[in-house]
């Protein structure tokens, strides 16, 4: 049986938003800082590197969750 990843959020502006599961790894890349993603209900293959900024923004438990632990 195929599994669908889960549809997108949309927030008061219809801009798509998906559920972050959790942050694996952090990296710094042209003096930025980028967290690992994987998206709740999406496949290993869908995880994404996000920008720092951009998740303190909409999820900023997870970021100081797993800076707390690293």
């Amino acid at each position: 049986m195929e599994r669908r990843a889960p549809p997108s959020l949309l927030d008061s502006h219809g801009d798509r938003h998906w559920l972050v599961d959790r942050l694996l790894q952090k990296k710094m890349k042209s003096g930025k800082v980028f967290f690992l993603v994987h998206w709740k209900g999406f496949p290993k293959s869908s995880r994404t590197w996000e920008p720092r900024q951009a998740l303190l923004e909409d999820v900023p438990d997870h970021v100081h969750a797993f800076e707390k632990l690293h």
